[in-house]
């Protein structure tokens, strides 16, 4: 049996965990106090007077296995949902007066309680004799007056271990926030007596609760862990293949539309103005770039796939780059012009500025496979610093000497200079050919001429293409996207075994056309693991979607920083894996309750 003590120290160490991960979430000052608890009844709980409130419920597994409920007033979900969507004050001021919790701040309150069940599970493991995970499974309103005393609404009748705390948004008060843990699932007899309650942990135990960051702190290269590239030819293999029919002009028609997309999702993705203007086009090599006047540099390695492969590159000023992540994190301008001083980009501003770069790759693999000849996908891979002035021509980094179509625009943020925006991809990727070098080819090429990597010839081409999307010829309840097929199966096995009609892709897959055509109105987004690269997904999927449709993401060891960005993305749900059928199932149902996708 558990102690009263062993109880209260989980309870307590749980309070300091949660206030720490919700005021990260919302990147405002959350504060729990006056925690205490208490064995009680559902009769009791419910004995006072009680306003509007909200119940989410959350599945217990591991060492034992039950259902425990975090309940708190109807204003302050409101008000919780409100503040990480960053609604402004006066609209949520009409929603309180409303008191209803709409679609919108229901979806980021849900993301509220999936912090505070992922908090729990990091307390419990660390702190209770079994170790336990929660996961939240339901959020329902309730209004008391219209509550069945006999109904098993919100939850059944039993011995509850009750733990309250006031909770505190910025200082100002939002009611209580209690949870219940049925006596049972804490193995705790009442009839206990030993011990008192314990002091909440000091500093130390809450520095170890912290979430262990994905990557290292710092600059190098080797803080990142990119994906496996996909094989590319050596450079010496073959001569450099031209696409027929291939022109400038094809380059530039496909570089300016993505610059155009990239603008008005970039000003999305961060909430500000962004504007893309003075576009130009040209062929450079490696020396010639680096002898146009630039600052500190970021590149961005692109790796490159599809009807040709190898490596692009994205390349802005070090100071852009500061400046963009730390705005998609929310820094303080103050804490922004800092790191400008110190031409500092670390830590969590590097990772936002990664998931930029991962929209920038999204968006081209987007316009690509629409307008230019040759299909080709990007996946950003490596960031890394460099001094132009300091870099030598022929070394392979940031990016090996060769023949680039250079298309750059100057970008600006509000009014705000940004400098250079700078792609790089190389002519044999392109397949094309300059004229100038053309007529030199049908005389007689230069014996000493360094080869340069190699387009995939047709029938390599068509052996790495990805393959043809499924096509939906019904009116299916779900789509699967995931890594791989075998990660996709539990999914689609629970599916069609509860008689939902389901289709399964892989993120390589082009899936926009079967999205547009298909009637699913529930998408399921399976990743193995929860990182840039897989995050990065989000934004493909979300793009191929139609508005309303629900856009689940699913995977293990979900984190703060990871539930911020995926809501950013526009992901709707989330579900933390390893999952069982029966969560699937009940997640299509509650969603296909309410999922009505309009046109695009």
């Amino acid at each position: 049996m558990t102690t009263k003590v062993a109880v209260e120290k989980v309870l307590n160490a749980s309070i300091e965990n949660i206030e720490e991960e919700i005021t990260g979430l919302l990147g405002a000052e959350v504060t729990l106090q006056k925690h205490r608890s208490r064995p009680v009844s559902r009769t009791d709980f419910f004995s006072g007077p009680r306003d509007y409130f909200v119940v989410s419920k959350l599945e217990v597994s591991g060492g034992l296995k039950g259902t425990c409920y975090l309940v708190l007033d109807l204003k302050a979900a409101i008000t919780l949902g409100s503040t990480l969507v960053m609604l402004p004050q006066d609209l949520i001021n009409k929603r309180l007066m409303k008191a209803t919790l709409e679609e919108e701040e229901a979806d980021a309150f849900g993301e509220v309680a999936n912090i505070i069940a992922g908090a729990y599970s990091n307390t419990f493991a660390k702190h209770f004799p079994h170790k336990l995970h929660f996961k939240k499974t339901e959020v329902k309103s309730y209004i008391p007056e219209e509550m069945d005393a006999a109904s098993d609404e919100p939850f059944p009748e039993d011995r509850y271990y009750l733990s309250t705390s006031e909770l505190l948004l910025k200082g100002k008060s939002l009611g209580q926030m209690e949870a219940l843990f049925p006596l049972d699932l804490l193995e705790y007899q009442e009839n206990e007596t030993s011990g008192a309650p314990v002091k909440p942990a000091g500093q130390e135990e809450k520095r170890k609760t912290e979430e262990s960051p994905t990557t290292a702190p710092g600059w190098p290269a080797s803080a990142e862990t990119p994906p496996a590239a996909p094989a590319v030819e050596s450079a010496d293999s073959s001569p450099r293949e031209e696409a027929p029919g291939i022109t400038a002009k094809d380059i530039e028609k496909t570089l300016q539309a993505g610059f155009t997309q990239i603008e008005e999702e970039l000003g999305a993705f961060l909430g500000q103005e962004i504007t893309f203007s003075g576009y130009s086009g040209r062929v450079v090599n490696k020396q010639a770039y680096l002898t146009l006047p630039r600052d500190y540099s970021v590149s961005t390695t692109l790796d490159v796939s599809g009807d040709a492969s190898g490596q692009a590159y994205l390349v802005v000023d070090l100071k852009s780059a500061i400046t963009l992540g730390g705005t998609l994190i929310l820094l303080p301008p103050e804490t922004i012009a800092k790191n400008l001083r110190k031409s500092l980009l670390e830590g969590e501003e590097k990772d936002a500025f990664g998931e930029i770069t991962n929209l920038v790759a999204g968006t081209c693999s987007q316009i690509f496979p629409k307008i230019y000849p040759r299909k080709i996908r990007f996946v950003k891979t490596e960031v890394q610093t460099f001094v132009p002035e300091e870099t030598d021509p022929q070394s392979p980094t940031p990016f090996p000497p060769d023949d680039y179509y250079l298309s750059s625009c100057t970008m600006r943020m509000g009014k705000k200079d940004l400098g250079q925006l700078d792609i790089l991809i190389p002519l044999a990727i392109l397949g094309y050919v300059p004229p100038e070098q053309r007529k030199a080819s049908t005389k007689s090429p230069p014996a000493t001429e360094e080869p340069l990597p190699s387009g995939l010839g047709t029938s390599a081409a068509a052996a790495h293409s990805a393959p043809e999307p499924q096509v939906d010829t019904g009116t299916g309840a779900a789509i699967v996207v995931a890594e791989e097929i075998k990660d996709a199966e539990p999914f689609v096995k629970n599916l069609t075994g509860a008689g939902y009609q389901c289709k399964h892709f892989t993120f390589q897959e082009n899936f926009n056309e079967a999205f547009a055509t298909s009637g699913a109105r529930v998408v399921f987004l399976v990743m193995r693991d929860v990182n840039s690269q897989t995050l990065a997904a989000i934004i493909k999927v979300r793009a191929a979607l139609k508005k309303g449709q629900p856009l689940i993401a699913a995977g293990p060891q979900w984190t703060r920083s990871s539930v911020i960005k995926a809501v950013k993305y526009g992901v709707t749900d989330i579900l933390v894996t390893p999952i069982d059928g029966g969560e699937i199932i009940q997640k299509v149902q509650a969603h296909l309750s309410t999922s009505l996708p309009e046109s695009r």
